[in-house]
């Protein structure tokens, strides 16, 4: 299956410079059994390529990322013991 960015230049796109959805999926299942947290991984053709995240762009992005997962699991916890 091919990944439908650009349909209608799927046709006319070189087989070896596409990417499948195939790629895509594998760079997920890399990402979640790897433990590549803090990665960016590109997907081009057959290849992923790894390269550290750059800098978050403010503070809510950094807790996004980095302290709201704690802070949602505690609060879950709290409404659970209700």
């Amino acid at each position: 299956m091919k990944t439908p960015l650009v349909g209608p230049l799927i046709p006319v796109t070189p087989d070896k410079s596409e990417t499948t959805m195939t790629t895509i999926m594998r760079a997920f299942g890399e990402l979640l059994s790897r433990n590549k947290s803090g990665q960016v991984v590109e997907a081009s053709g057959p290849n992923l390529y790894y390269t550290k995240q750059q800098a978050y762009p403010g503070e809510v992005a950094r807790w996004m990322w980095e302290d709201a997962p704690t802070f949602w699991v505690g609060e879950i916890a709290k409404m659970g013991s209700m």
